[in-house]
């Protein structure tokens, strides 16, 4: 097993298992503990690999693992095309926006999820129970075990609401997402995906990133605005949290989720 670091942010290794991971989170203490850093996360953002989540723990007891929410709404979509309703779901608005209600679930208060998700499934099509039986499984009540005169039992779900709710986040000044870290793998998949890399090429590449992170890090210390997204997403992002903090004004549960699933995307 090898790691490869170029930069604080970025590691290059060679596989995703937990063995892995844990040998990650291990060699970054002894990296921060070298050079006299803190070294005490309150929240670690992770995307759906219970690998990376178990280490998580194991190394950093105290810390808050939150999923990212980027992630979380990939995995809506596709379970959306293995369930053969992508189709679907491209060519009708209403079915569209009523899944995403589901990840618009998310900027809900944990405690409040399973119950919201309760009266949301009411409303959902027909055709997308599929998709709907899978999210409460896996991301609310979980599992049906065994049924008995008590009821019906399950097993936790293995994501639970408090794991990938971004709503306390937000109100935290934390992020939801770790898309500066999508983009910069966006990035290296355009440039490793190239054939017959040469080891001078990629080493060029490297050095190439170093200097647009330092530069870019430069800005962000001289109090200059970031790289400009594109309208609409900034639009949505603007929008979402103003949807939030006036969350009083929509006190019917489904219109608070219909304006969220209004600004987000699958």
């Amino acid at each position: 097993m090898r790691l490869w670091a170029c930069k604080p942010r970025e590691i290059f290794w060679s596989g995703k298992s937990q063995a892995l991971y844990k040998r990650l989170f291990e060699d970054l203490v002894d990296v921060a503990e070298e050079y006299e850093l803190r070294q005490n996360p309150q929240v670690i953002i992770t995307d759906l690999q219970l690998a990376a989540i178990n280490a998580t723990k194991r190394e950093f007891q105290d810390v808050v693992n939150k999923v990212c929410f980027f992630h979380t709404a990939q995995y809506i979509w596709r379970k959306i095309q293995s369930s053969g309703l992508a189709s679907h779901y491209s060519a009708d608005e209403r079915f569209s926006l009523k899944l995403r209600h589901l990840s618009a679930l998310a900027f809900m208060p944990a405690g409040e999820i399973p119950a919201a998700f309760d009266e949301l499934k009411l409303h959902m099509p027909e055709q997308a129970s599929v998709v709907t039986e899978w999210f409460e499984s896996t991301y609310v009540h979980g599992l049906f075990r065994r049924r008995s005169r008590a009821g019906a039992a399950r097993s936790p779900p293995l994501f639970p609401p408090w794991m990938w709710s971004v709503y306390e986040s937000m109100h935290e000044g934390y992020p939801r997402t770790q898309n500066s870290v999508e983009a910069c793998h966006r990035r290296w998949e355009t440039v490793v995906g190239k054939a017959h890399m040469s080891v001078y090429r990629l080493v060029e590449e490297f050095r190439k990133e170093q200097r647009r992170v330092q530069t870019e890090w430069k800005r962000v210390l001289r109090g200059e605005p970031s790289t400009s997204r594109p309208h609409a997403v900034a639009s949505h992002d603007e929008r979402i949290p103003n949807i939030i903090s006036e969350r009083a004004a929509r006190p019917h549960m489904m219109d608070y989720l219909r304006a969220i699933a209004h600004n987000i995307s699958l």
